[in-house]
């Protein structure tokens, strides 16, 4: 009876697009309750408010859509684990880079996600980056890493994580409209925290704009970025500066519900 029942809840699982590992937990229950439109589940933490920050959950959805394009791309692409090049290493989930945590962030951050065995493998790779870490990526392609965990992590870990990156970056954030905020937050994700250097001249100006809380300059500053990788292929990055900015314009004297907002 206790066989039939996993099986049962395996199927279940894999309808719902979850890990089929036949453990209820509540990864599952989350996804039982957004199939059967119930809205039980608890108040993620990167909703604490701890930090300070408010963002737009629109804002941090379009975050989202720059990484992974869709859920219906992760799931067809992305969903194993991939190696982007470079010097990345073996990354998992929405942009979560293995390569560069070590092996107890690792389990701190999937351990009530992923069973342990795929921990267990996963782990393997932390700390490899570059050439080392793509020698390891057909180890692990039969692994699979369900959306709603991948989302779990992002909203709970990676959107704390580079919080913090945001407020020690550009002091004085946190007092600028929530667009401003979410779009600053994803300008972070992608380019970093460097403020000196070669192409990081726009970077450097934003910190004394944000002390001024000149939004419509922060944009601007934005746009001139785009000069960066004009004419090389990247038009994904030309996008995401587009929207950035946008999201600032749009976001200067918008009021919000409080639902429509993420508290970090």
């Amino acid at each position: 009876m206790a066989s039939s029942i996993k099986e049962r809840l395996k199927r279940i699982q894999s309808t719902l697009d979850c890990e089929a590992d036949g453990v209820l937990g509540h990864i599952t229950l989350d996804a039982i309750d957004q199939a059967l439109g119930i809205n039980s589940r608890l108040q993620p933490a990167a909703t604490t408010g701890t930090l300070g920050l408010t963002l737009t959950k629109s804002g941090i959805d379009t975050l989202i859509g720059f990484e992974v394009s869709s859920r219906e791309y992760y799931q067809h692409y992305l969903q194993s684990p991939t190696w982007p090049g470079g010097q990345s290493g073996i990354t998992i989930g929405i942009g979560y880079d293995i390569g560069y945590c070590h092996e107890a962030d690792l389990r701190r951050d999937w351990g009530t996600r992923l069973n342990s065995d795929s921990l267990d493998q996963l782990a393997s790779c932390c700390q490899l980056t570059g050439r080392q870490a793509s020698q390891q990526r057909n180890k692990l392609k039969h692994l699979q890493i369900p959306w709603q965990a991948a989302v779990d992590v992002f909203t709970r870990t990676s959107i704390p994580h580079y919080g913090r990156l945001l407020l020690t970056t550009y002091p004085g954030v946190e007092q600028l409209p929530p667009a401003t905020q979410t779009a600053l937050l994803s300008l972070v994700y992608n380019r970093g925290t460097a403020l000196e250097g070669n192409n990081r001249e726009e970077m450097s100006l934003i910190r004394e704009l944000v002390q001024q809380q000149d939004c419509d300059r922060i944009a601007a500053q934005i746009i001139a970025m785009k000069s960066i990788w004009a004419g090389r292929g990247l038009a994904g990055l030309l996008k995401r500066r587009d929207a950035e900015a946008a999201m600032i314009l749009s976001g200067n004297g918008q009021s919000y519900h409080d639902d429509e907002l993420i508290h970090v």
